[in-house]
């Protein structure tokens, strides 16, 4: 009965070696890949990574330029006491202040002139984008109908009573309490 007892003591020794030095093999191996992988910014949480961050980032950015942008393509001048809120909302620094201080002015002119647009963002590429600040560039096109535009006649590109332009714009937009807000809109040569 000694002898087995001795044989049982010593396999379960054995067996907690073994299972000790897996354990061990298993730290170390975790140790090393979480080494190898804090340089690269990965992260083993999935959407967690500075590449996950960038990304949601850049989205966060475009979702904003394009909110702002289709808001100032398409006006009514039915609703433009709406868009003018949205783009003031959206808007931030000089851009802000340039747009609350015209803002009677423009929605005025909108409702005198029963101005209707229509536009479309053709192109929008983000150009820079820093920690609180970003830059894009935009190729757009704009239709515009009032009581002015009646008279003008039908072209290739354009229908009877409209005006159609194509613009190119620079955007600037500043993170604000986390949200992307416009703060410049330049128009550039086509």
């Amino acid at each position: 009965m000694g002898v087995d007892a001795g044989r049982t003591g010593e396999s379960s020794v054995s067996w907690m070696r073994w299972a000790m030095a897996l354990l061990a093999g298993l730290v170390v191996a975790l140790l090393v890949y979480l080494v190898l992988l804090i340089p690269t910014g990965t992260s083993l949480v999935p959407g967690t990574t500075t590449g996950d961050q960038r990304e949601s980032n850049v989205a966060a950015l475009r979702g904003a330029a394009n909110e702002q942008l289709s808001t100032f393509l398409n006006q009514d001048y039915r609703t433009v006491q709406s868009s003018m809120n949205a783009l003031i909302s959206g808007s931030t620094g000089t851009l802000h202040d340039q747009l609350v201080g015209s803002s009677v002015t423009r929605i005025t002119a909108t409702v005198q002139y029963k101005t209707k647009t229509t536009g479309v963002i053709q192109k929008l590429s983000v150009s820079r984008l820093g920690g609180t600040t970003a830059t894009l560039l935009a190729v757009v096109t704009q239709t515009v109908s009032n009581s002015q535009t009646t008279k003008v006649k039908k072209s290739a590109s354009c229908a009877a009573g409209t005006v159609c332009t194509r613009f190119h714009l620079l955007l600037s937009y500043q993170r604000v309490a986390g949200q992307w807000k416009m703060s410049n809109l330049e128009y550039l040569r086509a």
